[in-house]
């Protein structure tokens, strides 16, 4: 299989796009490494998947970052893929918006995708190459009012994508971002609960008529770039941003609004 033994490290990974990231990794053969604060739902799909590790992590800090590269590289002896997945989102008012909603978004989004890249490099720098995945959102190309401190952390991950592309292309090292549109995970759901009249299957379907494609993203269409964008019939392809958004950044002069 394509990822036969390879290490795949997928932040975020317990819930979402993450989990189906790992499950289609590990489906191809991958050594899966799940880290994620969500203790029950991580522990529960590294059972399911097998041959996987999960590692509680608070991907914001650097220690405990260092710490989960570490016992990955202990355990599966090296790291081959990197999937910066974890993100929070936010809606709110700029001048509502204070310090610390800034920096936890800015930390979560943007700070631990560096944070993890910073420790798995020198570790694929020994296997000889490597892949960076960040998933970013559509939301760095075409956004909305109240998501300043989301839009702000997701753009800045497409230029941080952009920068190592280019700083370790000399060492085989690729960087991609995946730019997501409204997709079907939990946090949509959260949002969509919190923020819409509606229930919340009326919530989604109302978010998917405001799409070209009619429809929100299942997490496992999403995954499939991800893995695509991993695997050897990719290996020209670093510093893109690739947008998997059905169609909204092409189409639309700005995002749908929820509800």
């Amino acid at each position: 299989m394509e990822f036969q033994q390879r290490v795949v490290v997928i932040t975020g990974g317990a819930k979402g796009i993450g989990a189906a990231t790992a499950r289609t990794f590990a489906a191809k053969g991958a050594l899966v490494a799940i880290l994620d604060l969500d203790a029950q739902a991580g522990r529960f799909l590294a059972q399911e998947l097998g041959q996987a590790l999960f590692l509680p992590t608070d991907v914001t800090q650097s220690n405990a970052v260092q710490a989960a590269v570490d016992r990955v590289v202990s355990t599966f002896g090296g790291i081959h893929t990197l999937v910066n997945n974890a993100g929070v989102l936010f809606q709110r008012r700029l001048e509502e918006t204070s310090d610390e909603d800034w920096d936890r978004v800015l930390a979560v989004n943007l700070k631990a995708a560096f944070l993890t890249s910073r420790a798995a490099i020198p570790v694929m720098r020994r296997i000889g190459s490597g892949v960076i995945i960040n998933v970013a959102s559509v939301h760095a190309l075409r956004t909305l009012g109240q998501h300043a401190a989301y839009a702000a952390s997701k753009g800045g991950l497409v230029s941080l994508t952009q920068s190592i592309a280019l700083e370790y292309a000399p060492e085989h090292i690729r960087a991609v971002a995946i730019l997501p549109g409204a997709v079907h995970t939990p946090m949509m759901e959260e949002s969509l609960t919190r923020m819409a009249a509606q229930s919340l299957e009326d919530g989604l379907n109302a978010m998917g008529r405001r799409l070209p494609i009619g429809r929100v993203a299942d997490p496992q269409e999403i995954a499939n770039v991800i893995v695509f964008a991993a695997s050897d019939e990719a290996s020209f392809m670093t510093g893109s941003a690739i947008s998997v958004d059905g169609g909204v950044a092409s189409a639309l002069p700005s995002l749908p609004k929820i509800g």
